[in-house]
């Protein structure tokens, strides 16, 4: 069932907002000197939690929006430029 995922556009939103998070995170963690996460954990939520509602689909709704803001304002930003 992981093609259907493939070929689903919510997927590749996921992927945009969780490697936006992900860059962030990694940046920040570096300055502040705290835990880092994986990307894969950025992704699909923390290996270790026993909660999937939370972790597992809260992770991956805050991606689609943080991806679908990211499609937005680069398509808002896209249409100002006259060329």
């Amino acid at each position: 069932m992981r093609i259907f995922d493939y070929l689903s556009v919510r997927h590749y939103i996921n992927y945009i907002g969780g490697t936006i998070r992900w860059a962030i995170g990694t940046t920040w963690s570096n300055i502040r000197g705290s835990k880092k996460y994986s990307y894969q954990e950025y992704i699909y939520g923390p290996n270790d939690s026993d909660d999937f509602i939370i972790d597992g689909l809260g992770h991956q709704m805050i991606n689609r929006v943080i991806g679908m803001i990211v499609i937005v304002a680069l398509g808002l930003f896209l249409s100002t430029i006259h060329i």
